[in-house]
């Protein structure tokens, strides 16, 4: 209900070293800030070899406690990887894929689709149930 404008998703995850935030309802920015062993990071670095990363704090063999457990870590840090600008080209893509993936199926029926009609009406129930829940119905 925002304006184009304001218009984002947000989803954050929280783990027992840190946590991420994926950024657009198809995610196309990553941001993982936490704890970590530099194997870990490494790791990430090629994942994501354009990120960019910000330390915080020293580097090096640290230790810490949470959940009342010791936490071993080389560096506290935060990384950012993407580009909230591609949205549009990513979803544009994703529909693209799509219907080159059904005709594939059109083409030749032992082609196994990624969207098929099981998962389609499963994924339009769960559409109605929340439209649903939304309007403030019992369900």
């Amino acid at each position: 209900n925002q304006p184009q404008l304001l218009d984002h998703q947000e989803m954050r995850l929280q783990f027992e070293h840190g946590d991420i935030t994926l950024y657009e309802w198809v995610p196309v920015k990553i941001r993982i800030h936490g704890l970590m062993k530099i194997e870990h990071l490494q790791e990430l670095q090629e994942m994501f070899p354009d990120a960019t990363l910000e330390f915080h704090g020293n580097q090096g063999p640290q230790q810490t406690l949470g959940g009342f457990k010791q936490i071993d870590f080389d560096t506290y840090l935060t990384l950012v990887w993407g580009n909230i600008e591609i949205k549009m080209d990513r979803y544009a893509e994703l529909v693209r894929d799509l219907l080159i993936d059904q005709w594939a199926w059109i083409q030749d029926r032992s082609h196994r689709r990624l969207i098929d009609d099981t998962n389609a009406i499963e994924s339009l129930r769960v559409a109605e149930v929340a439209n649903e829940f939304a309007k403030g119905s019992k369900l």
